[in-house]
């Protein structure tokens, strides 16, 4: 989830508020009456609503403090968590001096480990902070699976160490540190929530700033505190961390920390060091424990280098036991033991799109196309994590450093070149470029007939691989070039459909379509050509389905696709895109078992391809094994950072009852792909299921296209838990006027959400019997949760050929 209140929520940030801003705000703020103060709290922003340059775009959370909404800051042009703040200080309290130089102090913060502040302010509905948005989970909700890992748990507490190391050094104290107030975000990074706000701008009940079960005793009797009140609150965060669960317990609204006896101990079997000191953090008494953050990081520091040793060793005396089983195998008598090093992190590699140099300057496709087969040739070297083609082609025709490259794709090299087409003659260059420091690993021109495109591009791929083997990797070369035609002119058709295919429209599967027969008319053992024509003609159907054409013809079209992609397996057994292609087709006709046999068999071929990763996420998500499902879509996810398998991956998380991940993933995938209807029906679908229907109602809007399948669908649900049974029927109408035929699963959708079985069962039976591909999803759909106790449901899945809950 986006970075969070305390208490549950999200949070953000924007441009620094400069020296003063916060304790000017604060001034204002004294002076103004309480009453007033509390009046304008209830003035709740709503999606829409403009605060100077931030427009409120939706609430994501809410919590002790205030609530918090996703904004966008039309200035900078960025998305920003906008805070507004619950006041709960006296004006004595708020205009003290001290206050006001903390105020100062907490907006000079700048560290990793510190979420940022960007702006400060004072809007209707009362005071605000802006900051960077962040995507991830807390670490309260990273723990509901459990307890972590010592040397997990060591390496998080050192990150919250110093960012309190770092406020400490400037006079700042956090007051509420807990799990609730650890982001983990998506990208590995720890971030620290609501610095110094609990105290700034905010009390909770009878002990001021903070959470009892977490506080030290000398802030739960609202003494004077200092650092080690911090250090307290760290000791309690990593005792949770390893013991899965705080250490201390409120009763009756008094927290266990005030009893005289010793705190809990640790779980048997942590490390000595590191209950020492956890031990320390905790003590009753201030003076003995460690008296700052700096202090603990030195401390945590030392921790994580005992445990290192511990597994240092720990692995030699693994490797002992195996050499001497060996040796007893093979009859060796004297034992050597070769000493072991450490595995270098796992190279890997984008390839951008070639640009076209070209007279004519009309060979982008062709370009487009000698990249993505190089890409597709590197995929098969062990060893190597190559990126998906949707992340690397999404840099194209933009001017970015390769050492930003490497970082957003998470890439240690990067590959980048030309291609020049002029006749039947082609030139390619190609060179390899360290992302880190940007010098050259490699760089080779190649000059060929169109014949010999495919032993070009082998070359580079074999010379990528060769170079990464001397810097960084030791693995197989690319993998062969199973279903490659060697008709040039063929070839040409097939990039030229590829080209059109990628628009993602009905246009582009028309023209793709033609591209893609041609290209078989040219040479009919094409088998790459006649994988990519049953996906093109299965598009015909996905693009268009009920709009111009009866079920009778959608049908035939689906058979066409099926009769493709079946042609395409029998010409080329060793092409996964063949494999996936038919098992993703069918899916469709709810052939459940030969789809998984089918992707199984392309996950086998190509393990590292995002598209078989995100089908095969989907099928388990079909199945019921969500959690299973899950673990695909981030790998394919981690292949194609850039790509809509976020959407994926959200919608999985969605059916997991894992909403705040879901958020996350979906947002990132808007990011990516803004105009995507159905990962915007995605985001619908989550507000309504955390209980946020105007937002869901905001967002649904948002869709640009007011007849869309999406928009219709989500203003139907939205009105109805708002109230507005009237707004709610007249979309639910006009979606079943428009779409009847093309959307039965969404109308099912909708009278599920509202409660009505008999009619949720009727369209759902049409959408069974008339092959409509949203019934795929019926087994992990949250949507459905009301009607899934009906006796219907079970028979609709053996209906399906699904297996029963």
């Amino acid at each position: 989830m986006p970075n969070g209140l305390s208490g549950g929520g999200e949070s953000s940030a924007a441009a620094d508020p400069g020296p003063g801003r916060l304790s000017i705000l604060l001034q204002e703020l004294a002076r103004a009456p309480g009453e007033d103060l509390h009046r304008a709290w209830e003035q709740r922003l709503k999606p829409g609503d403009s605060v100077g340059r931030f427009e409120i775009l939706r609430e994501v959370g809410r919590g002790g403090f205030g609530v918090v909404y996703e904004a966008l800051d039309r200035q900078l042009g960025r998305s920003v968590a906008f805070k507004t703040l619950r006041p709960a200080r006296t004006v004595d309290e708020l205009a003290a001096d001290s206050i006001l130089s903390e105020a100062e102090a907490v907006a000079r913060l700048d560290h990793p480990a510190i979420v940022t502040l960007y702006d400060v302010g004072h809007c209707p509905s009362g005071p605000y902070l802006v900051e960077e948005m962040l995507h991830g989970e807390t670490l309260e909700d990273r723990l509901r699976g459990g307890p972590l890992q010592a040397r997990d748990a060591v390496t998080i507490g050192l990150e919250v160490a110093r960012g309190l190391a770092h406020a400490h050094g400037h006079g700042v104290l956090h007051r509420d540190l807990k799990p609730g107030n650890v982001l983990l975000t998506e990208d590995g990074r720890v971030k620290l929530l609501d610095f110094g706000l609990a105290h700034l701008l905010g009390t909770r009940g009878l002990h001021g700033a903070g959470t009892p079960a977490y506080m030290a005793p000398e802030q739960l009797r609202g003494e004077a505190v200092d650092a080690r009140a911090d250090v307290f609150t760290l000791g309690a965060t990593l005792f949770e961390m390893v013991a899965g669960r705080p250490p201390f317990q409120v009763r009756d609204g008094r927290s266990t920390a005030l009893d005289p006896e010793p705190a809990p101990a640790l779980p048997e079997g942590t490390p000595r060091a590191l209950g020492a000191l956890v031990e320390r953090c905790l003590s009753s008494d201030p003076s003995k424990r460690p008296a700052s953050g700096q202090a603990v990081v030195e401390e945590l520091l030392a921790v994580q280098r005992s445990l290192e040793a511990a597994g240092s060793a720990a692995s030699r005396r693994k490797a002992l036991r195996l050499a001497l089983v060996l040796a007893v195998v093979a009859g060796i008598a004297i034992i050597i033991i070769p000493r072991i090093r450490q595995l270098a992190p796992l190279p890997s590699v984008a390839v951008l799109p070639f640009a076209d140099l070209s007279p004519g300057k009309d060979q982008e496709y062709f370009a487009d196309g000698v990249a993505e087969e190089i890409l597709n040739a590197l995929s098969h070297v062990d060893g190597l994590r190559v990126v998906g083609r949707t992340s690397s082609f999404s840099f194209k025709g933009k001017s970015v450093q390769i050492q930003e490259i490497g970082r957003q794709l998470n890439v240690r090299a990067v590959l980048e070149g030309s291609v020049r087409k002029e006749g039947d003659r082609v030139r390619v260059t190609a060179q390899l470029v360290n992302a880190a420091d940007g010098y050259h690993l490699w760089s080779e021109s190649y000059s060929r007939q169109i014949s010999g495109i495919f032993e070009v591009q082998d070359s580079v791929a074999q010379a990528v691989v060769e170079a990464l083997k001397v810097k960084l990797v030791s693995g197989k070369g690319p993998g062969g070039g199973a279903g490659r035609t060697i008709n040039p002119e063929s070839y040409n058709y097939y990039l030229l459909g590829l080209h059109h295919q990628q628009q993602g429209t009905f246009e582009g599967a028309q023209r793709s379509r033609a591209a893609f027969e041609k290209a078989l008319s040219l040479d009919p053992g094409n088998a790459q050509a006649q994988a990519a024509l049953a996906m093109a003609v299965f598009g015909l159907y996905m693009y268009n389905a009920g709009t111009t054409t009866t079920a009778a013809e959608d049908d035939d079209i689906r058979r066409q696709a099926m009769a493709a992609a079946e042609k395409a397996v029998a010409m080329a057994p060793g092409l996964a895109e063949a494999w996936r292609v038919r098992g993703f087709l069918r899916l469709t006709v709810f052939d459940w078992a030969g789809g998984r046999a089918d992707l199984e068999r392309a996950l086998s071929l190509a393990p590292n391809d995002p598209s078989v990763l995100a089908n095969s996420a989907l099928l388990m998500g079909m199945f019921g094994k969500v959690a299973d499902g899950i673990a695909l879509a981030k790998r394919a996810v981690e292949l194609d950072p850039l790509s809509r398998a976020w959407s994926t991956l959200g919608h999985l998380y969605m059916g997991n009852g894992q909403f705040s991940l879901a958020g996350s993933a979906v947002d990132r995938a808007l990011e990516i792909i803004p105009g995507n209807p159905f990962t915007r029906g995605l985001r619908v679908e989550i507000h309504l299921l955390e209980g946020q229907p105007e937002a869901a109602l905001a967002a649904a809007r948002r869709i640009a296209d007011p007849s869309d399948v999406f928009r219709l669908q989500g203003v139907a649900r939205a009105e109805h838990d708002l109230g507005h049974i009237a707004e709610s029927d007249r979309a639910l109408e006009e979606l079943i006027s428009r779409w009847g035929y093309g959307a039965q699963y969404q109308i099912a959708q909708v009278y599920a959400w509202r409660g009505d079985a008999d009619r949720a069962f009727e369209w759902l039976e049409r959408a069974r019997r008339e092959r409509d591909p949203g019934i795929c999803y019926v087994k992990f759909d949250p949507i459905l949760r009301k009607i899934r106790g009906d006796p219907r449901y079970p028979v609709l899945l053996r209906k399906m050929n699904l297996p029963v809950d």
